[in-house]
């Protein structure tokens, strides 16, 4: 945990769909089977995940597989890194 009490997490984005924030609108309309179809699409297009940058630099990842997710909650920081 960080002296914030935040637990965190490293992510590693390979070939990432980047979605504008309108993207996002958009998408988050899809109803399941459209939502479907188009991760089948993205990831038959090689992409393992999808991130979404927004003007006040906030950032938003999804990963399609946690194995592209690691834990860092207790790393001292002598582990290999991602």
């Amino acid at each position: 945990m960080t002296p914030h009490g935040w637990r965190c997490t490293a992510v590693r984005p390979i070939n990432p769909y980047l979605a504008a924030p309108k993207d996002k609108q958009i998408i988050r309309n899809y109803t399941p089977e459209q939502l479907s179809r188009f991760n089948e699409k993205l990831r038959g297009s090689g992409h393992r995940g999808a991130m979404t940058m927004f003007l006040d630099g906030a950032m938003e990842i999804a990963v399609f597989d946690a194995n592209s997710l690691k834990s860092a909650t207790d790393n001292t920081g002598d582990k290999a890194r991602l």
